[in-house]
């Protein structure tokens, strides 16, 4: 019976992260990916844009890009959304498998998870979706190693693979000290743990930047990305209020029965910490907030073991609903490129590149069509794209801030466009640059030369 519902719970999971493929990400991330498979080279410096030409960003993702193009280009979108979904249902099984207790609630805890994670989960595929997963693996091997040590060994392949996967790797060094110092407090062994430890933070030296990996996260903490991108902004005032009125009634709850957690009560404060400062750290959050809270319920958990049965039935009944609810939408946005262009916010210009293939050269694009630029369009070099909110250039400001300047025609917009010798303009309609130029375009030498609902292009007459 177990294996069946373990089995129902992974399908159910995987059926409910089967959602479209929508990073905005997605395009600069094949492109890098390619060419390690076409020209057996890496990402190690900016060849796709002509602002901040070969600026080097310490922020390794090789191995996602590899899995990204290697999944899209055999099995197109769908694959991809199966590889996302796949993942995420993987960390349903880590999650069971770390929690003790009443199977149903375990179960339900994680829903809850999935459900208030939207924010990482619902884009589909992602490198910070592997993160979350060698986050859950970590904790996984540290509580399997009280019982057998041994399996510490498995940090430092885990850590070299993390590293060279998302930025975020720095958690797993964050969550194995944690548990080293609970160990201390508690007066057990740490000299394998020590030994280990040391072992795993030179892996992390095994990317192509070496120590700069280190400076690269320095720069992601310091840069004030919460006000340039969504999912970097923090989360509403009542939200905070609601996870930081969570972690207080737990930590008092765990001073009264005397059953203190040092490990998660520390991680889920850490976690509390960054999620006030992103929305995108909430899952690990509601995660570590879980383990926590699971931990004080596992001797009181007499409810749920009472209505064990229904779990069967109600398993069966979220894989139906999920079916049902995510298949449908998700085969035809995978398989129309008109809806990949213009369905669930994305807004790409297709149609325009369709019909204007002279587009060349130095592309100044809106910020979030960059990645898809990259992609789809080769031959040219974008402005800015996803990769270059946390960049600096040399006077210490972010790329996303030039733009910014540019599309709202700041002082000394044209003079940036033209030092650096943009060929097109492709951006929305009804922008304050797009305004402009529609009124004045000959005075700063702007023609428009296509325009419809979605987006509007001008040419430079040099």
């Amino acid at each position: 019976m177990k294996k069946i519902i373990a089995l129902l719970f992974f399908l159910s999971v995987f059926f409910l992260s089967f959602r479209p493929a929508r990073d905005p990400d997605f395009g600069w991330h094949y492109r890098c990916g390619k060419e390690i498979f076409t020209k057996h080279t890496f990402c190690l410096k900016n060849k796709f844009s002509y602002h901040l030409t070969n600026y080097s960003s310490a922020s390794p993702s090789f191995l996602y890009d590899g899995l990204l193009a290697f999944t899209y280009d055999r099995f197109g979108f769908l694959g991809v959304s199966a590889v996302g979904a796949f993942i995420i249902a993987l960390c349903g099984l880590a999650f069971i498998r770390i929690t003790r207790g009443a199977l149903l609630l375990r179960l339900l805890t994680f829903y809850l998870i999935y459900f208030g994670s939207d924010v990482v989960f619902g884009l589909g595929l992602r490198s910070q979706l592997l993160t979350y997963f060698f986050f859950l693996i970590n904790i996984l091997i540290l509580q399997s190693s009280r019982r057998k040590p041994r399996l510490v060994w498995f940090f430092p392949p885990l850590f070299l693979a993390w590293v060279n996967t998302h930025i975020g790797f720095f958690i797993g060094p964050i969550v194995f000290l944690v548990f080293i110092l609970e160990q201390l407090f508690n007066k057990k062994p740490v000299r394998l743990y020590m030994f280990v430890f040391v072992i795993g933070i030179l892996a992390t030296f095994l990317n192509p930047f070496g120590l700069r990996v280190y400076k690269e996260i320095a720069n992601h903490l310091f840069s004030p990305l919460g006000s340039m991108i969504a999912e970097w902004v923090p989360p509403p005032f009542i939200l905070q209020a609601v996870m930081g009125g969570i972690w207080l009634g737990s930590l008092f709850l765990f001073v009264k029965t005397k059953r203190l957690s040092i490990f998660y009560g520390v991680l889920s404060f850490f976690f509390l910490i960054l999620a006030f400062n992103a929305r995108r750290n909430i899952p690990f959050f509601l995660t570590t907030i879980a383990f926590y809270l699971l931990v004080l319920l596992e001797n009181r958990q007499f409810l749920f073991q009472l209505v064990e049965d229904i779990t069967l039935p109600l398993l069966m009944t979220i894989l139906i609903m999920a079916v049902v609810i995510r298949v449908p939408p998700t085969v035809v946005y995978s398989r129309s490129w008109q809806a990949y262009c213009s369905t669930l916010g994305n807004n790409f210009p297709c149609r325009a590149l369709a019909r204007n293939p002279q587009l060349a050269g130095n592309v100044f694009a809106t910020y979030e069509w960059g990645g898809f630029l990259i992609w789809q369009k080769p031959d040219i070099k974008v402005f800015v794209d996803g990769r270059m909110p946390a960049w600096k250039e040399t006077n210490g400001q972010s790329p996303y801030a030039t733009y910014l300047a540019i599309i709202q025609t700041q002082p000394g917009w044209n003079e940036i466009l033209l030092q650096s010798k943009t060929d097109y303009l492709l951006i929305l309609p009804g922008t304050f640059l797009d305004i402009l130029l529609k009124q004045e375009g000959k005075k700063y030498a702007w023609k428009k030369i296509d325009e419809d609902e979605t987006s509007v292009i001008y040419q430079h007459r040099y």
